[in-house]
């Protein structure tokens, strides 16, 4: 089990032995998926982020996201590669879901944009 701790910038593992450790992010860890080789992906909104551990805590790569992602909340990690990411923002009147190709230069595929709880919007998309 992953916890995310913004207040000290960490993650916490507990595993199946009861056993806890922590790692360091050094950004404020958001949204928290585990890929398909379960390494942990850790979704940083204020910097626009995604992080990838292994189990023990080593950073495997840092993928900054377009700019157009604004405030990423949740990524998951496709078996191809690319990642999902949810984002949104008030302010801006962003309100989606969207694919990034696996290097996060590019957006791919958007869904949504407008706020709202019809067909085709979303209210403050925060999870997947």
């Amino acid at each position: 089990m992953y916890i995310a701790d913004p207040n000290v910038e960490c993650v916490h593992r507990l595993d199946l032995q009861g056993n806890a450790t922590q790692w360091p992010v050094n950004d404020v860890p958001y949204g928290l998926s585990v890929n398909a080789v379960h390494n942990l992906i850790v979704t940083c909104d204020e910097v626009r982020k995604i992080k990838e551990f292994n189990p023990r805590g080593d950073l495997l790569r840092d993928v900054t996201l377009p700019d157009d992602v604004i405030n990423p909340l949740h990524t998951i990690q496709l078996a191809s590669g690319q990642f999902i990411v949810c984002h949104c923002s008030s302010q801006l009147n962003v309100h989606r879901v969207c694919k990034v190709n696996e290097d996060g230069r590019r957006v791919a595929e958007s869904h949504g944009g407008q706020k709202g709880s019809n067909i085709g919007q979303y209210n403050g998309p925060s999870e997947i």
